[in-house]
């Protein structure tokens, strides 16, 4: 026989249990939902090609392929998820909440695709300014130390994530109410100040010495040779400027949604900044930084349009060969006794050259 009170508490108990999800169809979801699914077939796509021509062999390919990967995670994760309502006190429901609900995965994948980039950054600049010393320097098992690096920190950076809890069956962090102010200033110099300044500072020392050679090489060479320091030179600069359209990109996506937020902090209107127009239209700018680098790679790199075609193809053209490092030409002048120049080209397949 069951009492009126045994009916209450198997209601209180049912009601403890339960999901409840809400899916709201906005324009921000829409987009979101276009952004997530670019960025996850791009990324595949990069992913693929390097992996079917066998091309992580030199660190520019190694820190693509990592930045790839990165950006692939990041933009599954982006995928909209319905907004959760209520959740039940149980531990399947106390471990959405620490890493869904928290965002903690997808903090830890885009942590890991920001610290792959500044990585990429300092990697061209070593390559031009000290590039006798580069290959010393940046090898395979350097990059693939540092790559583990950035994800043993990205994990460990977001683990405050861990104190959120399910309360009154809602997913509440006990640390953040505290610290608001310094986990916003924390996360906002971890995500963007800092490798946005370490990024700004080696792209451009990195183009101040690419013209440094070029007026160097023009100086020296006569137009008998000038082709062979062209090619060279163009080389180069290829692929700097799609890394610096890269650092550009994520800049200027990821810059203003972490600077608003900060500022919301500051002046204590975040429950009034949320859910606003301004706030969904800045977030949907920031998830254009995990999608949009296929498509700087195929407008600006042609061999990468080519590894793409070869992925439809049964036989790949260049198996092995290098897909985003270029094999360059090292040019040497000497001066001879009668003041005439002696040339001597040869092919370079180091990285010291790059």
């Amino acid at each position: 026989m069951v009492t009126e009170f045994d009916e209450q508490n198997l209601g209180t108990e049912v009601e403890n249990l339960s999901w409840q999800w809400v899916f709201p169809w906005t324009w921000y979801t829409i987009v979101q939902l276009f952004l997530s699914s670019f960025g996850i077939v791009g990324n595949l796509l990069v992913i693929l090609a390097l992996i079917k021509r066998n091309a992580y062999t030199h660190s520019t390919d190694i820190f693509i392929g990592g930045l790839a990967v990165a950006d692939f995670l990041t933009s599954v994760l982006m995928i909209p998820v319905p907004l959760l309502v209520r959740v039940p006190d149980t531990t399947l429901a106390a471990v959405y909440c620490k890493t869904i609900y928290s965002a903690y995965w997808y903090s830890v994948c885009l942590h890991a695709s920001v610290y792959t980039l500044t990585g990429m950054s300092v990697e061209r600049c070593l390559a031009v300014v000290y590039p006798l010393r580069f290959k010393e320097w940046v090898n395979r098992r350097t990059v693939h130390v540092y790559l583990t690096c950035v994800w043993i920190g990205s994990f460990i950076s977001f683990t405050f994530a861990m104190t959120t809890i399910v309360m009154n069956n809602r997913c509440v962090n006990l640390i953040l109410p505290r610290y608001e102010m310094e986990f916003y200033l924390y996360l906002t110099a971890l995500r963007f100040g800092v490798p946005s300044l370490v990024m700004i500072v080696t792209q451009t020392l990195t183009i101040s010495m690419l013209r440094r050679h070029s007026r160097e090489l023009q100086g020296k060479l006569t137009s008998k040779h000038g082709s062979a320091s062209t090619v060279h030179s163009n080389a180069q600069k290829t692929v700097v400027k799609m890394t610096l359209m890269i650092v550009l990109i994520y800049i200027l996506s990821i810059g203003p949604q972490q600077v608003m937020v900060f500022v919301a902090v500051r002046r204590g209107i975040v429950t009034t900044y949320v859910g606003t127009p301004l706030y969904h239209a800045i977030n949907q700018i920031a998830l254009v930084n995990a999608c949009s680098n296929p498509l700087i790679y195929a407008a600006r790199y042609r061999k990468f349009r080519l590894a793409i075609r070869d992925l439809f193809k049964r036989n790949v053209s260049q198996r092995g060969a290098p897909l985003f490092y270029t094999h360059n030409v090292r040019i040497n002048i000497t001066q001879t006794p009668q003041k005439e120049k002696t040339i001597s080209t040869r092919g370079n397949s180091s990285h010291a050259s790059q």
